[in-house]
């Protein structure tokens, strides 16, 4: 069981960028409190067990935020990860579920910088960081002002086999979705795939290839790809 407390203060300038909504500059000024429970037999790699955590982040201008009217940042941010590792014959069946919440506490906004995206464990393998992040409407996440909430979600089911000690064989399922003033927990981007995994002292190196169940055309003509391979380091 951990708990910690802590104080975050950045100072973001974003130029060059290709629109005049891409350029910005952002002081923000967050107290981060989390609360993890890890019982699970291996950091690395885990047979049995489970992780949970809770992070939560409050930006406000008593934490050193921004304060300027419509540029005021002052918003609250809730993360919550589950991990479940059920053991069987050689093998364990390795779950996940991760949902976020934030909302913009005064009349200012939350900066696309600190928006949502499902980037790394939470990533939906199968989509790119750009695909994924997408809201309906084709736009990115973070070029959509949030004056409100968004939310995030993020589904694994991967039952692994293990070849050796060091060499193991998944299939897996992955769902996830960010989204702008409404929850659309049961509308979630999804796919399938195949998961090959070296384990190593330091974690796992895995090579991921994932298969889009929901491929998308959009109105601008352009049409995601039928899959993608990834290359990572660690499990979820």
């Amino acid at each position: 069981l951990e708990a910690s407390l802590g104080h975050q203060y950045e100072e973001i300038e974003q130029f060059n960028g290709s629109t005049a909504n891409d350029n910005g500059r952002f002081q923000i000024g967050s107290l981060i409190p989390s609360l993890s429970f890890d019982w699970r037999d291996s950091f690395t790699n885990p047979l049995k067990g489970g992780l949970h955590k809770i992070n939560l982040e409050w930006a406000d201008p008593i934490w050193f935020s921004q304060d300027g009217g419509e540029e005021t940042i002052s918003f609250f941010k809730y993360v919550l990860r589950n991990r479940f590792y059920i053991p069987f014959k050689n093998g364990t069946l390795a779950l996940g579920w991760t949902m976020g919440v934030q909302k913009n506490l005064d009349d200012g906004f939350i900066p696309g910088i600190k928006t949502f995206r499902l980037i790394g464990a939470d990533l939906v393998r199968g989509f790119s960081d750009e695909e994924i992040n997408r809201l309906s409407g084709g736009d990115d996440i973070s070029q959509f002002k949030v004056d409100d909430k968004a939310y995030l979600n993020s589904l694994k089911i991967e039952p692994r086999f293990y070849i050796n000690e060091n060499v193991m064989l998944g299939v897996f399922w992955d769902a996830g979705r960010v989204t702008v003033d409404r929850d659309e927990v049961f509308d979630l981007r999804q796919s399938v795939g195949l998961s090959f995994r070296v384990i190593t002292p330091v974690g796992s190196i895995n090579f991921d290839y994932g298969y889009k169940l929901d491929r998308k055309e959009y109105s601008t003509g352009e049409i995601e790809s039928p899959g993608r391979f990834h290359l990572s380091i660690g499990l979820f």
